[in-house]
């Protein structure tokens, strides 16, 4: 969401600065695997405030990116047992294609191309898993991923509402000098 409201750059600083902070205020390790953990949720704050774009280079980056993603986990010994566990990598590529006005596929979309992302980390960098337990997932991951998705397009309604009403509080017009002067005036 900080993303879509400041943009795809300022949006991405302002959550990595966030996720560092956080990282160091709960005294966890700022290692190799920590910041690879930081990639998901920047890959799915850029695909949250590009989504509505027409930039040829966007939209093929956002298709890119979960079709890698699932390429990526298939071609791993384990995730290739798997595969079906990545069908739902491709949310994200369809619902750029073919809905690219809806809030709620944005937001699915999104949170699916943070899942790719961090599936990909997960397999490679912290724990394969076995296929089972990726297979078993599967379920899980609709129900998590659809709470993420109503959770994303709530707040950012919620917060869009709220930047408005405060553009509109902002320019409501406060009393000038000279007509709390003429009002004294008048009082006498």
């Amino acid at each position: 969401i900080p993303a879509a409201i400041l943009g795809p750059f300022l949006g991405m600083l302002a959550i990595l600065i966030a996720k560092i902070t956080t990282t160091v205020y709960s005294q966890a390790p700022l290692d190799f695997v920590t910041i690879l953990r930081f990639l998901p949720v920047m890959f799915a704050a850029y695909f949250f405030a590009k989504y509505k774009t027409n930039e040829k280079y966007s939209k093929i980056l956002q298709v890119a990116i979960p079709i890698l993603a699932l390429l990526a986990f298939s071609l791993h010994e384990v995730g290739s047992q798997a595969w079906v566990y990545t069908l739902y990598w491709l949310i994200p590529p369809i619902a750029i294609l073919l809905l690219p006005n809806n809030l709620f596929f944005r937001s699915l979309s999104a949170t699916f191309t943070q899942h790719a992302i961090g599936g990909v980390i997960w397999i490679y960098f912290v724990n394969p898993l076995t296929p089972q337990i990726w297979l078993s997932l599967i379920p899980i991951v609709a129900v998590e991923r659809l709470i993420f998705a109503i959770g994303i397009s709530l707040s950012y309604l919620g917060s869009m509402k709220t930047l408005h009403l405060l553009k509109r509080l902002s320019h409501l017009r406060s009393p000038s000098p000279s007509s709390i002067l003429h009002k004294k005036d008048e009082d006498d």
